[in-house]
């Protein structure tokens, strides 16, 4: 077996300044070198020159052992990239960027365990980064680091949406407290909390995962005079559910099938009560309507679309109105048209787009194994190419008769099977999201939470107009086939209904 050890990296310089400092040193094996710069043997700086959007390849190799040793390029005053690599003659290759204090870079995260053999090829991003902040009670907000930010278009520079989606995942912004969002007072819908910190400023500022809904809407087929990104990565699921959401006409892919009714998204009114120790308590007023079909010769209705995206990605749960008794007990006809939500996913998104979920916790008290995720991301890292949507969950609410329940979890739950590591709690970023799930019942998405979970009576409903919910005092939601009762699992420490509410909606 050889013993010679190499490395080679490329650098793409995704910041607005242009990188002049390089300097370096190695452990073991030969001083890490820019190609294009020569460098005397003991030489550790070098004078370089590499423009927004340009790049810089850097190699290392040992013609007899290990690899290892770091450089750091940057511009002198604004950002910095201390770069440390290592090809061990035995034991797992490493490399990463660290960011030092007052200095905003940060790195496209690359996954160590993508890294094997004698030779070593790879490919970071550096990004000048947005700060991550949370407010103190004292009124002060402090920095917790530094997150990729999202490209003006995700999808045109590469890798921005696989670099956005790992470096969602720093233990010190998933970690982060949002307890000032948790009363949004008359807010309706309750805005999402996203993990990058413009709402964890106290002043509230900018709003990433609206700024991701525009990047999905880019990809939403069906509007007039707008470019649809076919080759989005994205685009087969957002395609996929707004042909569900509307049923497109045959003959003219902009007009809705007016022979199939159009969904009506219905989402829950509540206002805050108060603090628990499970997290905040809120009361349900009712639900507000948010219709697809904008007309006979306008296919959707793009402000509800937008609200849609925007709490899909930020992981609220829906649930497709689809069992035939939950028409019938609103003596509906007609029914859903046999749109079955779970089904036609497992039927129309091609097998490479799709995989099985092993388990998970939703309506049962055991294990659910009707999940279906789309994408094919599997292990603990988003792969190259990859889009935004990646924990998309498909699954039943119940087993013989059911409705589809959809959710955009941060990571899917059975990644390290795949690979024969398996773990029930799905792996480091499935498990810890779960436990700071746990901690508020805000439900946990890839970029962000929100407060719409089942378990807090706060599902979100698609159905036609020939299904309505309404608040009850007995099972506080609207009861449908999965929850027709009132549920072991629902936390009803968390939720309550007015004085005077119905036992059972009028509607059925």
């Amino acid at each position: 077996m050889s013993s010679e050890r190499s490395i080679t990296i490329k650098l793409y310089n995704r910041t607005d300044y242009t990188l002049t400092n390089y300097d370096c040193s190695a452990t073991s094996g030969s001083s890490p070198t820019p190609s294009g710069y020569a460098m005397s043997n003991g030489q550790t700086h070098v004078d370089i020159s590499v423009a927004p959007g340009a790049s810089l390849t850097v190699e290392a190799k040992n013609n007899s052992g290990s690899c290892a040793g770091q450089f750091t390029l940057s511009d002198g005053s604004h950002v910095s990239f201390p770069v440390t690599y290592s090809n061990p003659s035995s034991g797992d290759p490493s490399l990463g960027v660290q960011t030092p204090p007052g200095y905003p870079g940060c790195q496209g995260w690359n996954d160590s365990d993508s890294y094997s053999g004698n030779d070593i090829d790879a490919t970071i991003d550096l990004y000048d980064g947005a700060g991550v902040y949370t407010p103190e009670a004292n009124g002060t907000d402090t920095l917790r680091g530094y997150v990729v930010p999202l490209a003006s278009d995700p999808y045109g520079q590469k890798n921005n949406c696989q670099d956005y989606v790992n470096a969602m995942f720093q233990p010190a912004l998933r970690g982060a407290t949002f307890e000032g969002r948790f009363n949004q007072g008359s807010t309706a819908p309750y805005m999402p909390v996203d993990f990058s910190g413009q709402y964890l400023a106290s002043d509230n500022t900018g709003n990433l995962v609206a700024a991701l809904a525009g990047a999905l809407k880019r990809c939403w087929p069906g509007q007039s005079g707008v470019a649809v990104e076919t080759s989005s990565p994205d685009y087969p699921i957002v395609e996929f559910l707004a042909d569900f959401l509307v049923v497109p006409d045959s003959h003219d892919s902009t007009k809705p099938d007016t022979s199939k009714a159009p969904c009506i998204m219905y989402v829950p009114q509540f206002t805050y009560v108060s603090a628990t120790s499970e997290g905040p308590k809120y009361q349900l007023t009712g639900y507000a309507s948010y219709p697809f079909n904008a007309g006979s010769t306008t296919r959707f209705n793009m402000d509800s679309v937008d609200t849609f995206l925007q709490l899909l990605l930020a992981g609220a749960h829906f649930v497709n109105v689809q069992a035939d008794s939950d028409y019938d007990n609103q003596k509906s006809s007609p029914k859903n048209n046999s749109r079955d939500l779970y089904n036609r996913f497992k039927d129309n998104i091609p097998g490479s787009l799709q995989h099985r979920c092993i388990g998970n916790s939703h309506y049962t008290n055991t294990v659910n194994t009707s999940g279906l995720y789309y994408g094919n991301t599997y292990g603990e890292w988003a792969a190259p190419g990859s889009g935004l949507v990646q924990a998309l969950l498909f699954a039943k609410t119940a087993d013989t008769e059911w409705n589809t329940f959809m959710q955009l979890e941060g990571w899917p739950a059975d990644g390290d099977w795949v690979t024969g590591n398996g773990s029930w709690t799905g792996g480091p970023r499935h498990g810890a999201d779960y436990a700071n799930y746990q901690t508020s019942y805000w439900n946990i998405s890839t970029f962000g939470a929100c407060p719409y979970s089942e378990k807090r009576a706060t599902t979100i409903f698609l159905s036609t107009a020939h299904w309505t919910p309404a608040i009850c005092s007995s099972t506080y939601m609207m009861p449908y086939v999965g929850a027709e009762t009132l549920q072991h699992w629902l936390k009803t420490g968390l939720v309550s209904v007015p004085s005077g509410t119905p036992s059972k909606p009028s509607t059925q």
